[in-house]
């Protein structure tokens, strides 16, 4: 957070990330306190998940490092849509914001997994703190970057709510899109499945004027997934009151 707060980063850090994302050699970020901070905790996490421990893991931290790498990202389109940067991550500070919604997604799956008994059919339980902070402290990123202007672009914007979407999507109708060793015979996932819902659904209570990008997110969604086809409807009635977003 310090290094975030220097403002240090913030030339680089806007700039075309291809040696900062690089996967082959020594990439920048293998020297970048705010990766290796940030990769730190979700190893941590994965590690409490797995061990079923259930005390606070302090997930928040993820959401903070989220929030204040967006404040620090700037969108500048001759940057972003140059040929040499990465169209899924354009700059470090686009490349961090991308690897925190994947590994919150991530832990999200494992907990899910976590949860899962050895019984027949399996059954996935909702039991201690860890499910609710990982879908509150989601939600908030997804719900803040809805919120941003000109700190990314509108098409990452869009991917980054989308996927939090599709994991509500699959947890729904779709187990196995969840993450490995989820069965489609998994019974009790629509408990998570209400949970994420219930969250995102409190991010956006009230906030009227800013439904417009999740809509277009959600508008976007692949249909010729067929967990997406079937769950679709039932998402836009619980998140905008109708099935249809026009």
């Amino acid at each position: 957070m310090e290094a975030l707060r220097t403002g240090k980063l913030d030339d680089d850090y806007n700039d075309v990330g291809r040696d900062y994302e690089a996967d082959q050699g020594i990439s920048r970020r293998s020297h970048c306190p705010v990766y290796l901070a940030e990769k730190i905790l979700v190893i941590a996490n994965e590690c409490a998940i797995e061990q079923k421990f259930e005390a606070d893991l302090y997930i928040s931290d993820l959401l903070d490092i989220f929030r204040a790498v967006l404040e620090r990202s700037k969108f500048k389109e001759d940057i972003w849509e140059s040929p040499l940067s990465n169209r899924e991550f354009p700059t470090p500070y686009a490349y961090l914001l991308y690897e925190i919604n994947f590994d919150l997604r991530q832990l999200s799956a494992s907990a899910v997994l976590a949860s899962v008994s050895d019984t027949q059919p399996p059954r996935a339980e909702l039991n201690g703190r860890i499910p609710g902070d990982l879908a509150q402290n989601w939600s908030f990123c997804v719900w803040i970057i809805s919120k941003s202007d000109n700190q990314v672009s509108p098409d990452f914007r869009k991917y980054v709510i989308e996927q939090y979407l599709l994991f509500i999507l699959a947890l729904g109708w779709g187990p196995s899109e969840v993450g490995t060793g989820i069965e489609n015979s998994t019974v009790g996932l629509d408990v998570w499945r209400d949970l994420f819902l219930h969250e995102l659904q409190q991010r956006f209570a009230g906030d009227w004027n800013n439904q417009e990008v999740p809509k277009e997110a959600m508008e976007s969604l692949d249909q010729g997934k067929r967990y997406v086809y079937e769950g679709l409807d039932w998402l836009k009635e619980k998140l905008f009151g109708s099935s249809s977003t026009s």
